[in-house]
Parts: structure tokens; sequence; C-alpha cells
């Protein structure tokens, strides 16, 4: 098969002349020194330059009223309830004080609070932060979440 179309790599050297850029067995020698897949790429709405099926796991004690998971803007990708959740709803808010996107009802037979129930999504925007709500609650969940 002949080549159509060769195109030429180069670079310049020391002395400003305009050099090709060629490996001793006749290939253009090529590297990734910036981005390599999977490494992080702060900053960015990705924040992966892959995709890597990664983020963190926040435990959360309902019953301490309030708590932040994450300070920075993030993407919830699930929620397990480690014990049931009782007394009160949880709410998860975007940021401190910001508007409910989540609630955790009381558990009861077949619903999302009970122990061992596990939801996943499939990356809700927090565009403040992920801060877990309640006033009487009792419980214990897992956030999982990553920075956005």
């Amino acid at each position: 098969m002949a080549i159509q179309n060769p195109v030429t790599i180069s670079t310049v050297d020391s002395s400003g002349d305009s050099v090709a850029v060629v490996g001793s067995n006749g290939a253009v020698p090529v590297s990734l020194d910036t981005l390599l897949a999977g490494e992080r790429n702060v900053g960015e709405s990705n924040q992966y330059f892959a995709s890597v099926p990664e983020c963190n796991g926040t435990p959360v004690d309902v019953s301490t009223n309030s708590t932040d998971v994450s300070t920075v803007p993030a993407l919830l990708f699930g929620i397990y309830i480690n014990a049931d959740i009782a007394v009160e709803a949880v709410g998860l808010h975007d940021g401190t004080g910001g508007t409910e996107l989540i609630t955790i009802p009381i558990g009861t037979a077949g619903e999302l609070g009970i122990a061992g129930t596990h939801v996943v999504f499939p990356g809700i925007k927090f565009n403040d932060a992920i801060f877990v709500e309640s006033t009487n609650a009792t419980g214990n969940i897992t956030v999982s979440w990553r920075p956005q």
C-alpha cells in the first residue's frame, strides 16, 4: 500500500534550524507527557480525560442535623442506607441552605429509607456543594460523589 500524502514532523534544533523528527527505525517517536488516560483534569466539567469509574464515599450520621459532604461543585452517583432513616426525612441540598434536590423518606417497608437500600444516580449535578440536612432524623447513609 502506497502512502498518498506523507507528513513530515519537524522541530527546531538549538541553532534554530528546522530538523525532521524521526526515530532510528524511521518512525516518528510519540509520547503523551501532559494528560494520560485516567488522570485528573481538574477544573474541567468531566474531571477526567477518560472515563474512570471512581468516586468518593462519605459516611453521614444524619442525627448530626447537617453535614457538608462536599464543599465544592459535585456530581452525585449514589446513596446507600446503612441504618434505617427514622423520625423525619433527610434532604440533600445544592449547597448550605440551597435547593433540596433529593429527599430520603422515613424508612418503612418498600421505601428508600430502609437499611441495605442502594440508589444509583447517573451523576446528578450539584452546582455549589452537596449538603445533607435533617433536624430530628436518625440513621446513617453513605453518599457516593466526586468533585465536578
